[in-house]
């Protein structure tokens, strides 16, 4: 976890779905939420 190191989270999934920037935005909606249903 060195690239998701900008924002302490609980867990980087942002970290793996780096292809596309719409999956990192859904992610990080969603990890905000607590919720993560698409990684």
């Amino acid at each position: 976890m060195t690239n998701g190191e900008k924002k302490p989270v609980k867990e980087n999934p942002v970290e793996k779905p780096k292809k596309r920037p719409e999956t990192v935005n859904y992610v990080k909606k969603t990890t905000q939420k607590g919720k993560i249903k698409k990684r």
